[in-house]
């Protein structure tokens, strides 16, 4: 069983894309990264962790620890009306069902105590923020190109006894 760092990367700016690539490149880790153009809700996070395990990049790795660091949309720039908070909803939704997820039968062999999600989401509007329905707490507050933004962080866990 192996260890699996799974990063992925996603803007439906082309240009935000190449410039994330990019940078990775200069870093050192554009191998380590999966880069997606397109919307938020197009992201693999949102199908990754259903029931279909041949798309799960972890399926196969012994360590049950994900990590998500997000910056959805905040509604400024488009007109999302309702659509976002349903996708905030969504988003909650994706991060709780990582802990439901179907283990590969290579995996099931792996005595397991828990698996856990640490998850930090930055936005605009704390309410939007926990419209994910998920425990969150305050991380710390900046101001993001001009916008006052809020980063919540919180962490579920499953006992899988």
């Amino acid at each position: 069983i192996k260890k699996c760092i799974s990063i992925s990367a996603n803007d439906r700016d082309t240009g935000a894309i190449e410039s994330a690539k990019s940078n990775a490149q200069r870093a050192g880790v554009d191998k380590l990264i999966e880069f997606n153009c397109g919307s938020f809700s197009s992201h693999p996070l949102f199908n990754r962790f259903g029931s279909r395990d041949d798309m799960l990049p972890l399926t196969n790795c012994s360590d049950e620890t994900v990590i998500i660091a997000t910056n959805p949309p905040y509604g400024k720039r488009t007109a999302w009306g309702k659509e976002l908070q349903k996708l905030y909803q969504k988003l909650g939704h994706s991060i709780k069902s990582m802990l439901d997820r179907k283990r590969s039968t290579i995996d099931a062999k792996e005595e397991r105590k828990s698996k856990k999600v640490h998850y930090a989401i930055i936005g605009d509007k704390s309410r939007l923020i926990r419209s994910t329905k998920l425990p969150l707490q305050v991380a710390f507050s900046s101001k993001h190109g001009g916008l006052g933004v809020v980063a919540m962080k919180g962490i579920i866990s499953k006992n899988c006894d």
